[in-house]
C-alpha cells in the first residue's frame, strides 16, 4: 500500500509495502550499467511477524522508493518470511513462497542510519521470476532494486496479498506491521485443569496454556502428554455407554426378543435395507444376523434398548454394514424410537430424571459415513426428543453438560457440503426446553472448562479467546513450532 500520506491513489499497492533484501550472492553481473534511483531510510517504525525493525543499525536497512517500502531480504530475512530464494547464472533471480521455515528474524545490527536519509540504488537488470512468473523489471512501476550488492523487493499488493498472502497493518503510531502465513500449531482443545488448557498439536504433542493467556503455551514432554491424555479419556469415561458384556437381548425365529418382548422382526429387519440392495436382504435370510447391544434402565416403568444390527457381514477388507435400532420399553410393549437414528456414545443423567444421550461426530466425515453429532432428550414419561430437530443443525456437538444444562456448537457442515446457517452457534439449553444462542458460528474450535468459561481457539491463526471475557491472545508460529524442533 501507499503511505497513508499518499492514500488517494491506491493503484493496488499496500499502504505500506514492504520492500525485502535478498541473500548477497557476490555476483556482479555483465548487463548494461543500471538504472540509478533515489531511496530513503523509512521514518516510521517497521514490525515483520512482532519484531520491530531496528532502522538506525541495520546493516541492510529498509527503504522507500516512491513511498513503497522495500525489506531487506538477507538469509535472515528470507526464512523468517518463509521464502526460497535462488541464483542461477542462466536463469537469474528467482523467489518462490516456501512455507516450510518458521525461523524468528534474526537482525544484522552493524550499521549507522537516520530516518529520512537518501542513498542511491539501482535497478536489477538480471532475469527475475516470482513463484515462477517472469518479472520485467524495466517495466515495473515498482521495480527490484539492488542495494550493497542485495536485491530488495517491493511490497505492493500484487506481492504481499496475491503472490505471498501476507497480512499488513498500518497504524499511525505503530506504523507497518507485516505478518506472514502463520503454520497451524493447534488443533483443538481437549481437556482443563486449574488454570491451564491443553491442546494437542498432533497425535502425539500437547501444549498447556494459561487461562490468562499471559504465557507463551509450552509443549509438554512426552510422557506429560500421555499423562493429560488420560486425565481426559478418565473424564469422559463416567458418561460412556457401553457395549453390554452378556447379551440380554435374544434372536429367536427371525425376531429379535427383549425378555419376552418383541422388539424387531426378520421381515422389519429386511426393511433396513436399501431399496433394491439383493445382497442385504439376501444376507438376512440366509441366517442369524450378527448383533451389539447397550441397556439403560431409566426407571422402574422405563427401559431404553439400542441395537446395532450387522445388517451384510463384513468382507476381507471391506467393512461390514451395520443400523442402529433404538426401543424404549414400557409396560411390557416395544416403541421404536425412531427419532434416535445412531448408536449413542455418550449417556449423562439429569436431576430430573430425565437423561441425555449423544453421539459424536467422526474425526474425518467420508461419504461412506453417514453418522453425525447428534443429542437426544429422554424425559421420564418416555417422550424423546432429538435436538439437532431444536437447533436445525446437521451436527450437535455437547461442550458442557452441568446440572441437567447443556452448552452444545451447531452447525451444518456435511461431507461435500460446507453450508453456514444463521442458526449454527454456540447454545445453552435445558430440559425444560430452554434455549438460549450465546455466540454466532465461529470456525475454530470450542471449548467449555470445568468452570463454565467459553474459550475459542482459531487454530489457522495460533489464536485463543476467551469469549466469557473477550480476552485473546495470538502467537506467532515461531514462538511455538521452534519448541518441537
Amino acid at each position: 500500500m501507499y503511505a497513508p500520506w499518499n492514500a488517494g491513489s491506491r493503484l493496488g499497492l499496500l499502504i505500506v509495502p514492504v520492500l525485502w533484501m535478498f541473500v548477497a550472492w557476490g555476483i556482479t553481473p555483465s548487463w548494461a550499467a543500471p538504472k540509478q534511483v533515489h531511496v530513503q531510510i523509512p521514518p516510521f517504525p517497521v514490525e515483520l511477524n512482532g519484531v520491530s525493525i531496528d532502522h538506525q543499525h541495520s546493516t541492510y536497512p529498509l527503504l522507500m522508493y516512491n513511498n513503497v517500502v522495500y525489506f531487506p531480504m538477507s538469509w535472515n530475512f528470507s526464512r523468517a518470511m518463509s521464502l526460497r530464494p535462488e541464483w542461477s547464472e542462466t536463469a537469474g533471480f528467482s523467489l518462490l513462497r516456501d512455507n516450510q521455515f518458521r525461523d524468528k528474524l534474526v537482525q544484522d545490527l552493524n550499521g549507522s542510519h537516520k530516518p529520512g536519509q537518501d542513498y542511491s540504488a539501482t535497478v536489477a537488470q538480471e532475469p527475475i521470476t516470482v513463484n515462477w512468473k517472469r518479472l520485467d523489471n524495466n517495466k515495473e512501476a515498482y521495480p527490484i532494486l539492488r542495494f550493497r550488492d542485495i536485491l530488495y523487493f517491493p511490497m505492493t499488493w500484487r506481492f504481499t496479498h496475491d503472490e505471498f498472502e501476507w497480512t499488513t497493518q498500518w497504524d499511525s503510531e505503530k506504523g507497518l506491521r507485516l505478518t506472514t502465513v502463520q503454520h497451524k500449531v493447534f488443533y483443538d482443545l481437549f481437556y482443563d485443569e486449574g488454570d491451564r488448557l491443553y491442546a494437542s498439536a498432533d497425535e502425539t504433542v500437547v501444549y498447556s496454556i494459561d487461562k490468562g493467556m499471559k504465557q507463551t503455551p509450552v509443549r509438554l514432554s512426552r510422557e506429560e502428554a500421555e499423562s493429560i491424555k488420560k486425565k481426559a479419556k478418565e473424564r469422559e469415561q463416567p458418561h460412556k455407554l457401553t457395549i453390554s458384556a452378556v447379551k440380554k437381548v435374544e434372536y429367536r425365529e427371525g425376531r429379535f426378543y427383549y425378555g419376552s418382548v418383541e422388539l424387531l422382526s426378520l421381515d422389519r429387519i429386511a426393511r433396513l435395507c436399501s431399496p433394491g440392495t439383493t445382497a442385504c436382504t439376501a444376507s438376512i435370510q440366509a441366517g442369524p444376523p450378527d448383533f451389539e447391544e447397550a441397556i439403560v434402565k431409566m426407571n422402574d416403568q422405563l427401559t431404553l434398548v439400542y441395537l446395532y444390527v450387522e445388517l451384510w457381514p463384513s468382507e476381507p477388507g471391506k467393512g461390514g454394514l451395520y443400523r442402529p435400532v433404538s426401543f424404549l420399553i414400557q409396560d411390557g410393549k416395544a416403541q421404536l424410537l425412531e427419532q434416535i437414528t445412531q448408536f449413542p456414545d455418550r449417556m449423562i443423567q439429569n436431576p430430573d430424571g430425565s437423561l441425555w444421550f449423544y453421539s459424536l461426530a467422526p474425526e474425518q466425515v467420508r461419504a461412506a459415513r453417514t453418522q453425525r453429532a447428534q443429542v437426544w432428550l429422554v424425559r421420564p414419561d418416555g417422550m424423546v426428543e432429538e435436538l439437532n430437530s431444536r437447533l436445525q443443525a446437521a451436527n450437535v456437538e455437547v461442550l458442557k453438560v452441568k446440572d441437567g444444562t447443556m452448552v452444545v456448537r451447531s452447525s451444518n457442515h456435511l461431507f461435500g457440503v460446507s453450508e453456514t446457517k444463521p442458526s449454527d452457534g454456540v447454545y445453552e439449553l435445558d430440559t425444560q426446553h430452554r434455549t438460549v444462542k450465546r455466540y454466532d458460528h465461529l470456525p475454530g474450535d470450542v471449548y467449555v472448562d470445568e468452570g463454565g468459561s467459553v474459550f475459542y481457539l482459531n487454530g489457522l491463526k495460533n489464536e485463543l479467546t476467551d469469549l466469557t471475557t473477550g480476552r485473546s491472545q495470538f502467537w506467532y508460529d515461531y514462538e511455538l513450532v521452534q519448541q518441537l524442533y
